[in-house]
């Protein structure tokens, strides 16, 4: 009980700080009033800082019978820094369910096979070329998990520059475990955090954490542009 006053005076101090610095709490209620606030998705008063980091391209076929999506999936990730490099990291956030050793299986019961799924990828390029995608362990060693890759570039991406990235690849949608998955005895699909993504590149390094259980994404995916076609075979309600 000393906690919760504690933690409700606490934000009662933070928000009288706020109004005493001249906050506003003035909220738009309106498409008209939004449109003073947002343009295409951005708060006027952020949309300077604003970097188009990554912007991501997908058309997705998908089969109910065998719950597989079938994807191409382009990727344009620009260098937004002052450092050059010469490799690139990505995510593989569904290669948490590949097992139940993986650093994710540790918070939670995969250990059925319809709960258990992988990125199978067919092709890989770079700007183009064939190139070799490897696993990498940035943070822990852990043979059994396969959520983190990277490839080596044949020549740096220097500040400014930009690289293309083409993933072709197949995926079957698991039974849910955690906002991912379909609802088992349900025509329902939730699927998040199913495509490769571009790790984060600041100061010079890579941040590209494995799915961990309990643990947050650290990404740069909401600065850029996502476009997705999807195909279904039958009649669903899609939400992006």
């Amino acid at each position: 009980m000393k906690k919760l006053v504690i933690v409700t005076l606490l934000v009662l101090l933070s928000f009288v700080i706020y109004i005493s610095q001249g906050g506003s709490l003035s909220f738009p209620h309106s498409s008209s009033d939004q449109s003073k606030y947002y343009d295409s998705g951005l708060l006027n008063r952020e949309a300077a800082s604003f970097k188009n980091i990554a912007d991501y391209n997908f058309d997705v076929d998908f089969d109910d019978l065998t719950k597989e999506i079938s994807v191409k999936e382009n990727i344009t990730w620009r260098n937004k820094t002052d450092y050059s490099t010469n490799e690139i990291y990505f995510h593989l956030y569904p290669n948490a369910y590949k097992n139940n050793k993986t650093n994710f299986a540790k918070g939670y019961n995969i250990n059925f096979p319809e709960a258990q799924t992988e990125i199978k990828i067919k092709k890989f390029l770079v700007n183009s070329i064939d190139a070799e995608l490897e696993i990498a362990y940035p943070e822990i060693y852990n043979p059994s998990d396969s959520t983190v890759a990277k490839t080596n570039l044949q020549t740096y991406v220097k500040p400014g520059d930009s690289v293309h990235i083409y993933f072709e690849y197949t995926l079957k949608i698991p039974e849910s475990v955690k906002r991912f998955g379909y609802a088992r005895g349900r025509n329902f699909y939730f699927v998040s955090q199913w495509f490769p993504k571009v790790g984060v590149f600041e100061n010079g390094k890579w941040i590209c954490s494995p799915y961990y259980a309990y643990l947050n994404f650290y990404l740069s995916l909401c600065f850029g542009k996502i476009n997705v076609i999807t195909f279904c075979k039958i009649s669903f309600v899609v939400f992006i």
